[in-house]
């Protein structure tokens, strides 16, 4: 009796619980330097609609100069055709660091790619990460 009902107690807290993945984005190169356009990029797996929410953060570090720019947010579903999401945008300013974070409720899109556009004569180390949260079906 006691091992069924810790059975009935483990089947319900694993179906009132939410699964979360972390990820580091991909980028093409992690240091932007002087004018320059770098992107980082996340593929949902699984059912794209079965993310509740996603968030990711931009986080860009100054090495030298006067950074500046834009970073935007894109998505895509077939992974070649993106579109910008939003008009929520980070402005890069000249200081030590500059992050940002864009939250989506309801994934709609199996691509995201971060675009961050660097300009001025700076050097400067950008990293994205994308934090999922999913019910379980």
């Amino acid at each position: 009796m006691k091992k069924l009902f810790a059975l009935m107690i483990l089947v319900a807290a694993m179906a009132f619980s939410t699964a979360t993945a972390q990820l580091t984005m991909t980028a093409s190169s992690n240091t932007n330097t002087n004018a320059v356009t770098q992107t980082h990029i996340a593929t949902l797996s699984g059912e794209v609609n079965n993310y509740d929410n996603i968030t990711i953060q931009v986080i860009g570090t100054k090495t030298s100069g006067t950074p500046a720019g834009t970073a935007i947010l894109y998505a895509s579903i077939d992974g070649t055709n993106y579109t910008a999401i939003g008009s929520d945008t980070l402005t890069i300013a000249n200081q030590t660091t500059n992050s940002h974070f864009w939250t989506i409720d309801k994934t709609r899109y199996k691509y995201y790619k971060v675009a961050v556009a660097t300009t001025g004569t700076q050097v400067s180390t950008w990293v994205a990460y994308l934090l999922g949260r999913k019910t379980p079906r």
